[in-house]
């Protein structure tokens, strides 16, 4: 009887054997978009590096959803510096939308996968070339992505050709390497009167412009207000003028203990209430700061700046007091552009960067206990909360009793490894 038992128990695993034998990994062509749709996609990169046994290389599949919502699927033809990659994406009504075959991608560009085309401005991932050997398929705009694995259902069922990858651990007990989301306006708001009680100037402000889901227009919060200190009395060098005569004024960390290496300078060689022609807003290093602030009536040379990319722009008001008792505007609202929170392992630190300027560093940071693939940051008044495991960033407005905001805003995983410490000489803190 047990011998009996034995020989259907070795039938059925040949049979079984050689039904998947036969049923070898489904092609490019025969992945459906019910298969694509139940991969598990996310917003985590995607690794290329050389020697990694779960790396993507030649005859690898990728699922993904794009930035405007279109599903697809493409095939890794050849993956050294250039990226070659059959695609084929789908419509909403299940019809494919775009499609081809050799498409080159090269070392460090992005790429398209609504319609197939290299460097795009709505462009759904970056070919990361970090290294000769580290490379990475980085989602961008909100586009999503998935290792598509070897199946472990046979083909003939609902879907579901390929199993999804493997749960990731909780972010919190294995953190990536480093994460990153582009807030699109940052502002700080400055009293220029230096010649003024420190007791009757503006309060020194940052306020945020936060995307929101199906809004049009932005949320605007003060994410810092700063009192009247003392340490702000001598934030200027003294020219031979004060305001509103002066025509250049140079802000010295306004939110104390940021800035080291460097100090705004700020044109405004004709004062007026919004904009006027030569308004701008550069950086000069700590050195220059300090030479110029004893004052001797000089203004800094154009040698001595330094550029902020992007370019910010400057406004002066505020607005509701022209024409009333003050005849000149005295507060300057700078407006910083495509600013990044950022945060890394190595340091365990977030801060506010843009473009090589880093406008706040060392933030509040903590994992939530409630949610261990929750990160809240806080730069002031009010914390982001990013769930790294579905991408979800909201903003918690402490100043206004803990409302919680969804936002649009769009977090970038970096998971790859974390002892590999950023080199960033040309950095001003």
């Amino acid at each position: 009887m047990r011998r009996t038992h034995f020989g259907i128990v070795c039938l059925l695993l040949l049979a079984l054997v050689g039904t998947l034998s036969a049923v070898a990994s489904p092609s490019f062509g025969e992945v459906t978009l019910a298969d694509i749709m139940e991969a598990s996609l996310s917003f985590q990169r995607i690794d290329a590096s050389f020697g990694l046994p779960n790396a993507i290389s030649a005859g690898s599949l990728i699922a993904y959803r794009t930035d405007e919502g279109r599903y697809g699927v493409m095939e890794i033809v050849s993956c050294s510096q250039d990226l070659v990659l059959n695609w084929r994406t789908y419509s909403s009504s299940g019809t494919v939308f775009s499609s081809g075959n050799g498409l080159l991608v090269h070392a460090t560009w992005t790429c398209d996968m609504d319609r197939g085309v290299e460097g795009s401005a709505s462009a759904d991932f970056h070919w990361n070339i970090v290294t000769s050997t580290e490379r990475y398929v980085d989602p961008m705009n909100g586009a999503q992505f998935a290792l598509l694995t070897l199946p472990e259902m046979l083909p003939g069922t609902s879907g579901g050709v390929f199993a999804p990858q493997a749960p990731r651990v909780a972010y919190s007990v294995l953190p990536p390497r480093s994460l990153s989301l582009v807030i699109p306006k940052v502002t700080l708001a400055f009293d220029l009167r230096t010649d003024t009680p420190l007791a009757q100037r503006e309060w020194t402000q940052w306020g945020l412009s936060i995307p929101q889901p199906g809004s049009a227009g932005n949320l605007s919060v003060t994410m810092q207000c700063i009192c009247r200190q003392h340490y702000l009395e001598d934030w200027q060098y003294k020219p031979s003028t004060y305001w509103p005569h002066a025509t250049q004024y140079l802000i010295s960390d306004p939110t104390a203990g940021h800035w080291d290496s460097f100090a705004l300078c700020i044109d405004v060689p004709n004062i007026a209430w919004g904009t006027a022609p030569g308004y701008s807003v550069s950086i000069v290093p700590t050195s220059v700061f300090t030479s110029f602030r004893a004052g001797r009536g000089a203004t800094v040379p154009s040698s001595q700046k330094i550029a902020i990319t992007p370019t910010p722009t400057l406004e002066t008001g505020p607005m509701h007091a022209q024409g009333g008792t003050i005849s000149s505007p005295y507060l300057v609202y700078i407006t910083f552009y495509q600013v990044a929170l950022e945060w890394f392992a190595w340091s365990g630190q977030a801060r506010l960067r843009t473009g090589d300027v880093v406008l706040m560093s060392d933030l509040g940071v903590q994992w939530l206990s409630s949610d261990p693939n929750t990160i809240q940051i806080t730069p002031g008044f009010g914390s982001f909360e990013i769930n790294l495991a579905t991408g979800q960033v909201d903003y918690v407005n402490w100043k206004a009793g803990g409302t919680r905001h969804t936002t649009a805003l769009t977090v970038v995983i970096d998971d790859g490894p974390t002892n590999i410490i950023p080199y960033e000489p040309t950095l001003w803190w």
